[in-house]
């Protein structure tokens, strides 16, 4: 039966395959460094480092096609100097009639070939070895001049040597070089020079980026006074500086600082992902004309919830599973709607298929406090749509009133009840029930049922909700309720979530008595005062660098605010080990578990991270950097299929699962100069154990580990820097 066979109904998969990296085996390397998430991520985002070496260009050439006129042809191809061998060229011709195919090849060889061995990345202040393999081919032995020039970023330590090299034979240079304090991808070239004059060179470069990691620190407040100096906090490197004040009669200068806050921030679950995007999701709407990098961040937060949707619509944390996170699908679903609203193309069986999962988080069971309010969320979502949820509001309502009695109104879970009821026309009852939603950030400190809920998420969200379904009361707003919110930011109690979530509800709450105060800024470098030019929505000016304090001044009845975010990194190493509810070490151990005494060029090693917590008996949502040192590589270690090509089951880590490990993290990032770790963590030490190489002599610092709670940023901890020394073989 042809038809029946070529007609029958078939899962739908798909099978792809690729050769580029037998090709070019280098971008096989690139492959496994991509950063999750991918697609238009920029390296401080995916955790990538952004100070990133220069590599060599590819020995591959497509001409595409071409109209060739009548008669000869030339066709040129620059051979890049770093090649010598056997080049290989196909070349096909066709005209109406005929078909002409050529292959030739040709050997490429100098009189000497230079392999350089350098480090991927250095850090400032690193003293380390960089060899140059020199391979004559020519026909008797010679004195061959090799020097190495460096530009600003480093430092030679060292001058020009002569190798005598016998024909046919290799001699190997030496070369000892500083990494100094210009961050960047610093280039260096070997040059051999031959008894004749003739000079043959290859060029090489090295990343120096900083022993620490990339941060950014919010000062912010209300101004009563006439008058207020700030002084910045930090001294930063001027390579990815961004140094700038807000100040403006409307809090919604805090954004600016919040939304630079999450266009740096790293990490790559599904909320944290959707919350990076949700700035751009604010600001710029089709309706008012999409900013340049708006439609690509719509457009990338789109892919990645597709392909983190599972066939129930549900979305993972991390990735696709039959296991979705229910939070995760409901801010997915709100970030959706929110994108709808605002005028932005979204798929209609994305959105769809997500409404079935929601359906079945607000009607489906629930226990304890944390599952009631996510079914009123989902609930809340559901009626935005048009969707009646009568029954289960309903029924979240009664189950509130009964397991929760005394404290259920203080919950935020509260106010979407509120909010679906006044969306249904039930407004006597929305309103007397939002009435007792209390502000957080200007009361006592709540208990955490969840890592997704704390004062700043409650606020955010009842603000939102305020002005979109209530805004007859906006009016009744407390005067401490933006003293309490400035707190909580300036205390850095604040996370991806509720920092998109805040972005949010200062946007839907609108500027307020602009017309009304007159602000202006200068800075002071010096013994001169430098006006600060005030411009945008929100208004701000970047800072200049070397300003050691700012001036605001303010004219009018009402409070100006502002905000001084300052992002980069840190000058020098931060030595001090730090503990706030964390604790974090790490270890060099040889392959039998010693503490290392010496490392030498091509060794392999353990390195060990500890951490626990030191507070609780449980801290969720954690997550781990470890920055390596220079001369240091990780060894992937992936899991190999079975003979039918099926991966074992259960998470697994691009690493493997070395001997003494005993935590398992939900998820692990391996990039070029770092190690990301994802998980939670219990008083009980944990250990995680991966293997590194030495691949360069040397004298390097060795950056702190560092872990912090990725919705509670008050549990940090920092381990030791030190030195790790590698010995040539």
């Amino acid at each position: 039966d042809p038809l029946g066979h070529f007609f029958q109904k078939r899962a739908l998969q798909v099978q792809t395959s690729q050769i580029l990296d037998l090709i070019l085996p280098e971008f096989r390397l690139l492959l496994a460094q991509a950063a999750a998430g991918g697609d238009g991520e920029g390296a401080l985002a995916a955790h990538l480092n952004p100070f990133k070496r220069k590599r060599q260009a590819p020995v591959a050439w497509w001409s595409g096609l071409i109209d060739l006129p009548a008669g000869e042809t030339t066709l040129e191809y620059q051979v890049p100097e770093s090649f010598n061998g056997r080049l290989r060229w196909f070349v096909v011709s066709i005209d109406d009639s005929r078909v002409g195919v050529h292959e030739g090849a040709a050997e490429v060889r100098g009189p000497l070939v230079i392999s350089p061995n350098v480090p991927a990345m250095v850090a400032p202040g690193d003293e380390f070895l960089v060899t140059a393999g020199v391979f004559s081919n020519l026909g008797e032995a010679a004195e061959v001049k090799v020097s190495l020039e460096t530009d600003q970023g480093l430092q030679l330590l060292g001058e020009t040597q002569t190798l005598s090299i016998a024909p046919r034979r290799e001699a190997v240079a030496r070369f000892r070089l500083k990494a100094l304090e210009q961050l960047g991808s610093s280039d260096l070239r070997v040059i051999a020079e031959l008894p004749d004059g003739k000079r043959i060179g290859i060029g090489e470069s090295i990343s120096v980026r900083p022993a620490v990691e990339h941060r950014v620190q919010l000062s912010l407040g209300r101004l009563s006074s006439d008058r207020l100096e700030l002084p910045p906090t930090r001294e930063l490197f001027p390579q990815l500086r961004k140094v700038e004040l807000g100040l403006g009669a409307s809090p919604l200068v805090w954004s600016q600082g919040l939304s630079d806050y999450l266009a740096d921030y790293s990490y790559s679950c599904t909320e944290q992902m959707l919350s990076k995007a949700m700035p751009t999701l604010i600001w710029s709407t089709p309706a008012l004309g999409l900013a340049p990098d708006a439609r690509s961040s719509f457009d990338d937060a789109l892919r990645m919830l597709r392909q983190r949707q599972n066939q129930s619509g549900g979305f993972g944390l991390w990735a696709a599973s039959p296991e979705a996170d229910a939070f995760a699908s409901s801010y997915a679903s709100d970030f959706l709607i929110e994108a709808r609203e605002r005028g932005y193309a979204v798929p209609d069986d994305l959105l769809n298929s997500a409404n079935g999962y929601l359906s079945r988080i607000a009607e489906g069971p629930s226990q304890g406090m944390a599952e009631l309010r996510l079914r009123a969320y989902a609930s809340y979502l559901l009626t935005r749509q048009g969707v009646v949820t009568s029954g289960a509001l309903a029924d979240i309502h009664e189950r509130y009133q009964t397991y929760f009695k005394d404290r259920w109104e203080q919950d935020i879970g509260a106010a979407y009840l509120a909010a679906s009821y006044r969306l249904l026309k039930q407004d006597k009852q929305a309103r007397a029930i939002f009435a007792k939603v209390p502000w957080r950030t200007v009361g006592k400190t709540m208990e955490r049922d969840s890592p997704y809920y704390d004062e700043l998420v409650h606020d955010a969200e009842r603000l939102a909700l305020l002005s979109r379904h209530f805004p007859e009361q906006l009016d009744e707003l407390p005067d401490a309720l933006l003293d309490g919110l400035a707190r909580q930011l300036a205390r850095n109690q604040y996370n991806s979530l509720s920092a998109a979530l805040l972005i949010r509800g200062l946007d839907s709450y609108g500027r307020v008595g602009e017309q009304r105060v007159e602000v202006a800024a200068a800075a002071r470098l010096g013994e001169q005062l430098q006006q600060l030019t005030l411009a945008g929505k929100p208004p701000r000016a970047a800072v200049p660098l070397g300003a050691r304090m700012l001036e605001l001044t303010r004219e009018g009845d009402l409070p100006a605010f502002y905000l001084l975010s300052e992002a980069g990194y840190d000058k020098g190493v931060l030595s001090d080990e730090l503990r706030e509810g964390l604790e974090i070490s790490r270890d060099y151990l040889d392959l039998d578990g010693t503490p290392l005494q010496s490392l030498k060029v091509g060794d392999e090693f353990l390195v060990r991270l500890r951490l626990r917590a030191v507070e609780r008996e449980r801290v969720e949502q954690l997550a781990v950097v470890d920055l390596l040192p220079g001369g240091i590589e990780p060894v992937y270690n992936n899991p190999l299929p079975d003979e039918n090509g099926e991966l074992p089951e259960g998470r697994h880590s691009p690493l493997g699962n070395q001997p003494g490990s005993d935590w398992q993290p939900h998820a692990v990032d391996v990039r070029e100069d770092r190690v990301v770790l994802y998980g939670n963590v219990s008083r009980s030490a944990a250990t995680f154990v991966y293997r590194a190489r030495a691949t360069n002599a040397g004298r390097f610092g060795t950056p702190p580990p560092y872990a912090e709670g990725m919705y509670e940023r008050s549990l940090q901890a920092r381990g030791a820097s030190g030195q790790l020394e590698i010995l040539e073989p």
